[in-house]
């Protein structure tokens, strides 16, 4: 014997004539017609075929909620497709034929729905709004109905809570609060570079004062670092192309990858081409570039210095 989950089947309720009284709305105030619908486990959404922004969408939100504290009833009734389309609908398919379902909000929104719907609006709870975005050449509005918004909005305001007890702001000054925040960190983050580009300065001049050399008997400087960025390598490899008769390397772990990059500078005699075939195959990594500079990457293993450093030490 089949049994209904009326739980599950109220929340679908919620959500689907929710859906159709939102999309009265925006019909309603901006003339934009309802070209999409996606029902997910966690949101609602529908694609309408002109953009809205947000201000728009809160005002087609404030008027759906209104008609449903209205407690306006919701009726449906079989009609043949004929007769349909002379109906004042707010969007009708000519390609139907046959006995066609209308699903009618008094007073409101009206249009063919083979969908399970309440007997009154005030039944939806409330429509929230928590996403508009740009969508081919229209929006697509992301919501939610009834209990599924309820408990989304007071997810969001325990969320809203947690951050600002943690800055120790209201909750209506978190924006503000995480503005301060990244520009704080971005502060902090230049103070880290310049830090950073201080200490490997430094530590060039002292391979200078101790260097080590190729077997041809050029400089050889040599990195191995176990955490650096992209942005601090690529500034480091800048500075050692500044020395000349140098060959450089770089091993720097980023994440899970470790990523290397070799220079030679005029007169080195190294070939970046024939250290970075030799490195890829050790690592099983990829990577190329040109005889004077090349950069790979490859899976970072555990024992990634030990094989570097035996790697250069045949330099």
């Amino acid at each position: 014997m089949a049994k209904i989950d009326w739980p599950v089947r109220f929340d679908h309720m919620q959500q689907h004539c929710g859906e159709h009284m939102l999309s009265y709305a925006f019909y309603k105030l901006f003339g934009a017609h309802n070209v999409g619908f996606h029902m997910s486990a966690d949101m609602v959404g529908i694609d309408l075929d002109r953009e809205v922004d947000w201000q728009q969408a809160l005002q087609a939100e404030r008027f759906t909620n209104r008609e449903i504290q209205e407690d306006r009833p919701v009726t449906t009734k079989l009609v043949p497709a004929e007769e349909a389309a002379k109906m004042n609908l707010r969007k009708f398919n000519d390609k139907l034929t046959g006995i066609l379902r209308i699903v009618t909000v008094e007073g409101s929104d009206s249009c063919t729905c083979c969908g399970t719907h309440p007997t009154s609006s005030g039944m939806v709870g409330l429509v929230k709004i928590f996403k508009v975005e740009k969508h081919k050449e229209g929006s697509r509005i992301s919501f939610l109905c009834g209990r599924e918004a309820l408990e989304r909005v007071e997810q969001y305001m325990l969320a809203a809570l947690d951050a600002s007890n943690l800055l120790s702001i209201k909750e209506t000054e978190l924006p503000d609060g995480i503005a301060r925040l990244q520009q704080e960190k971005k502060e902090l983050g230049e103070r880290l570079t310049e830090c950073t580009g201080k200490l490997l300065e430094y530590r060039i001049e002292e391979m200078k004062a101790h260097p080590a050399t190729t077997e041809a008997g050029h400089a050889k400087f040599v990195f191995l670092e176990s955490d650096m960025t992209p942005k601090e390598a690529k500034a480091l490899a800048k500075r050692l192309g500044e020395i000349p008769e140098a060959f450089s390397a770089i091993f720097y772990q980023n994440g899970e990858r470790l990523n290397y990059m070799f220079l030679a500078t005029d007169g080195a005699a190294v070939n970046c081409q024939q250290v970075i075939r030799t490195v890829n195959e050790a690592f099983g990594g990829r990577g190329g570039g040109r005889p004077e500079s090349c950069q790979g990457s490859a899976i970072c293993p555990a024992d990634w210095r030990e094989k570097a450093e035996k790697l250069l030490s045949a330099l």
